[in-house]
């Protein structure tokens, strides 16, 4: 129990430090305070969906 609350205050200490100074670039900023996933999810659903409507000339591999 001990252990699990050490890790959880140096693990919110090290969020806080990697947020404040914006080390983490691109999509590795989901983790941390204020960051989420919802623009990342949304992005690679466009890609989807423009691969599977877009014009069959120049979207498929």
């Amino acid at each position: 129990m001990v252990r699990k609350c050490v890790i959880k205050v140096v693990t919110n200490c090290l969020l806080n430090i990697l947020a404040d100074n914006h080390i983490l670039q691109g999509g590795n900023f989901a983790g941390l305070p204020g960051g989420s996933t919802d623009v990342l999810i949304k992005m690679l659903d466009a890609i989807i969906h423009q691969y599977k409507h877009g014009s069959s000339d120049d979207q498929k591999l």
